[in-house]
């Protein structure tokens, strides 16, 4: 079952923007934060706070609640609410709960965390390694002011009972039980530390002390004098789901071992399997080793817990995404081939994850939550003592965003069909307090994926929340920038820039004018965008292209290209990098007219055509009638032509030639899966539905490779599980049963089918104003469409590319 959603969204107070922590802008602001004594805040700290209190009212139980880094609230043992969603310290989000209680005593117990930034220039001195680098870091995508723990009640009357600062909140440092290593071995691993916990010095009985306060509540200031530090900011996401689940399948257990895995093995294989399906325990021999590897048959996103008797014991649980082949005199590594993800035998283990230590005699005991893994196997490492070890309980406390799926899809194409139910898994592993690029690696949101993300999302889910808040966390990014620019990846410690992801931004604002109606949410985005565009136009050369951009110019992962760079893309000589602002530019035009300023539309478009002239003129190869990557060698891609397509500013001439290109040419680079989406819009837009179904083998042939989610590129792949990577899904609704907005607010519904080979279909799909359903059946060798939507919204049906 899942975790209830204890949350509740306060009315915004009116205040303008340029008065924060000037005056009071949320009802937490009257509560004080409080830290544990000693502590400078700055350091690694893991701080139990606790208030027992009476509860003598028939109402529900209501207070707004944050802390910086990371807090787990429980209500008399159960676990009530994680946070706070992440963000930056200039919107630090506060939950508000209401929880209904009896009448009576009561506890609430708040775990509150906080771990030193790649960027803090403070690390502790046993935090260091011997060259003087931070042995363990927050998770990347974390951002922090400080260490601190703030509780505020919803009513005045409950201040003085529940506030931090006023009531009676003790606090218990357990720092010392946890201890962290930086995961090796994995690429660009950046999602935090593994965790070993003494679970001993966990549960230690020490007295618990007063918290003590670290910043006074928020004062109205008169004079302009600003408060530094967080600015808190009312969260309109929901609780992250929270379920225990088991099950699954137990694929090996053996002693302790580093060779390859083998199926089956220990005759104690079903006494595991029956604990995880059947509730039985299992019991650990004293002075002994077992390996146990775990398959879930299924990608889980969550927590590792387990219950048990015993001691004397150390339990490592550790996670992959898949097992590995090994070459000899290669290097090991998350680089190396995976193979079929379904088979273990002969694969070698790869992995991360956190250690669990109990002493002797310790009696129950029960995995606290520290933070959420991810993948596809489990690997259970035990080891005892003098003392036997029993197991009663091992699951995963799944976590992720609560999305529910509203639309429905479903063909004559049975293996098609399966795929988009793989696809919607692998959007749904990468939904949670943001979007996420992968849920194994990073954990980060970047605006090139998530508007892949997004548009999924508009398609198939009602719930637009996420992507909502991922809109204005990118809009608020610009703050940390020198020069208004977007960041490549927010929320982040680290800044990363790419003007490449900053234009794709404003792609993402136009996506949400055309599919949600709410235009004040964009006109609040305007700001953002004449600012960014601001910035790029002096960029524009002489020659009336855009030159060098700032930052880390990346387009896709073609194995050909630098790092995400074909030619001429790092040295500012690229026709790709003019047509991403080609594109910038006619979005932020269809924006201004929508909800901005005609004379901004018209200088916006003046500005989209110059550069497209000018972009053919420096950059068309007329003897080979291609559009050349760059001067600086004669490679051509598919992206290039790809994108001048999408700007429908081509010539006939040249729209023919870049169209010809697309379906025969044999170009030096070609689209990843990212980039294919901007491909299979082409091929939709054009009605060529033969080159769009070719295009579509790569998601077909997942299933049979053993792929429970969507990988980040063909093998060898780091990544198995990219949400971004389910935009096919988006196109079956948006450009196989051809539904797309047609005007801003989804104000009119355009539907335009291309169904290629299919003998039917059927899509149902989320609408502003209610359900959208489109259907097809081939009868007599012709596509006969159906179309239901909405009442009073305007339906406009070509059925052109109808074969």
């Amino acid at each position: 079952m899942s975790h209830p959603d204890f949350r509740f969204t306060i009315p915004p107070i009116k205040r303008l923007a340029g008065d924060a922590n000037l005056q009071i802008g949320h009802p937490a602001d009257q509560s004080s934060w409080v830290w544990a004594s000693g502590k400078t805040g700055r350091e690694t700290a893991f701080i139990e706070f606790s208030l027992e209190f009476d509860w003598a009212h028939d109402r529900p139980l209501e207070f707004h609640v944050t802390a910086d880094q990371r807090f787990q609230l429980y209500l008399d043992g159960k676990d009530v609410a994680f946070g706070p969603d992440r963000s930056d310290v200039a919107h630090w989000p506060v939950s508000s709960l209401s929880i209904p209680v009896e009448p009576g005593r009561h506890v609430l117990k708040v775990l509150v965390w906080t771990l030193p930034l790649a960027s803090d220039p403070t690390p502790s001195p046993d935090e260091l390694n011997p060259l003087g680098k931070p042995l363990a870091i927050a998770p990347m995508a974390q951002m922090s002011y400080r260490g601190g723990f703030l509780l505020c009640a919803a009513e005045l009357e409950d201040f003085a009972l529940l506030n931090t600062g006023e009531a009676n909140w003790l606090c218990r440092d357990v720092t010392p039980a946890v201890s962290m290593k930086r995961v090796e071995g994995l690429s660009y691993h950046d999602i935090g530390p593994s965790f070993t916990v003494d679970l001993d010095a966990w549960a230690s009985d020490q007295e618990p002390k007063p918290a003590v306060v670290i910043r006074s509540p928020l004062q109205n200031q008169k004079t302009g004098v600003l408060r530094d530090g967080w600015v808190l900011d009312a969260t309109y996401l929901p609780e992250q789901k929270r379920e225990r689940l088991s099950g699954g399948k137990i694929r090996a257990v053996r002693g302790a071992s580093d060779d390859a895995w083998q199926e089956g093995g220990d005759d104690a294989t079903a006494d595991w399997q029956g604990l995880l399906c059947d509730a039985k325990s299992v019991v650990v021999p004293a002075n002994s080793e077992v390996d146990v590897l775990w398959d879930f048959e299924e990608y889980r996103c969550g927590y590792p817990y387990f219950e048990g008797q015993g001691g004397d014991a150390s339990i490592d649980i550790e996670w992959a995404e898949s097992l590995y082949h090994r070459e000899e005199g290669k290097a090991f590594n998350a680089h190396c081939m995976k193979g079929n993800r379904s088979e273990i035998a002969g694969k070698f283990w790869l992995g991360f994850g956190d250690v669990f230590t109990l002493p002797k005699s310790v009696g129950s005991v029960v995995s606290p939550l520290l933070w959420w893994r991810s993948g596809r196997y489990i690997r259970l490492r035990i080891k005892t003592g003098s003392e036997p070890l029993t197991l009663t309980r091992l699951e995963v406390v799944t976590t992720g965003y609560p999305y529910q799926i509203d639309a429905k899809w479903d063909s004559s194409d049975a293996e098609w069909n399966d795929v988009m139910q793989l696809m919607a898994t692998g959007l749904e592993a990468a939904a949670h307090e943001t979007w996420t690029d992968c849920p194994y690696y990073e954990q980060m949101m970047y605006v090139g994926d998530t508007r892949l993300h997004g548009l999924s999302n508009y398609a198939c889910y009602e719930d637009d929340r996420l992507t909502r808040r991922a809109i204005e966390l990118f809009d608020w990014s610009r703050l940390g920038s020198v020069g208004e620019l977007i960041s490549e990846r927010y929320p982040c410690h680290l800044r990363q820039e790419s003007c490449t992801y900053a234009m794709m931004w404003v792609w993402m604002v136009h996506d949400f004018l055309m599919w949600r109606d709410d235009f004040d949410f964009v006109r609040a985005r305007l700001i953002g965008i004449r600012s960014f565009l601001e910035t790029m136009f002096p960029l524009i050369t002489n020659e009336g292209v855009l030159g060098p951009i700032p930052g880390w110019p990346f387009v896709d992962w073609d194995r050909g290209w630098d790092t995400g760079c074909g030619p001429g893309v790092r040295e500012g000589d690229s026709s790709i990098l003019s047509l991403h602002l080609v594109l910038t530019l006619k979005a932020a035009a269809e924006i201004e007219a929508a909800v901005g300023e005609p004379l901004m539309q018209q200088r916006y478009l003046e500005k989209a055509k110059e550069l497209m002239d000018a972009t053919i003129r420096v950059y068309w190869d007329s003897d080979r009638n291609l559009l050349l990557d760059s001067r600086m060698s004669s490679a051509t891609s598919e992206h290039a032509h790809a994108l001048a397509l999408l700007t429908e500013l081509l010539s006939e001439d040249h729209e023919a030639a870049c169209l010809e290109a697309l379906l025969n040419a044999d170009f030096d680079a070609h689209c990843t899966i990212y980039f294919s989406h901007y491909l299979l819009e082409v091929l939709a837009r054009y009605g060529q539905s033969e080159a769009y179904f070719e295009k579509l083998k790569f998601w077909r042939g997942l299933p049979a490779q053993g792929f429970v989610s969507l990988p980040e590129a063909p093998e060898p792949s780091r990544s198995d599980c990219h949400g971004w990577g389910a935009h096919p899904m988006f196109h079956s609704y948006a450009s196989v049963a051809g539904v797309r907005p047609g005007a801003p607010g989804f104000a009119k519904i355009r539907v335009q089918p291309m169904p290629g080979p299919l003998e039917n279909f059927r899509a149902e799909m989320p609408h502003p104003c209610g359900e959208i359903v489109v259907t097809g059946q081939r009868r007599e060798g012709r596509m006969v469409v159906e179309v239901s939507a909405p009442a009073g919204v305007e339906v406009d049906l070509d059925e052109t590319y109808c074969f």
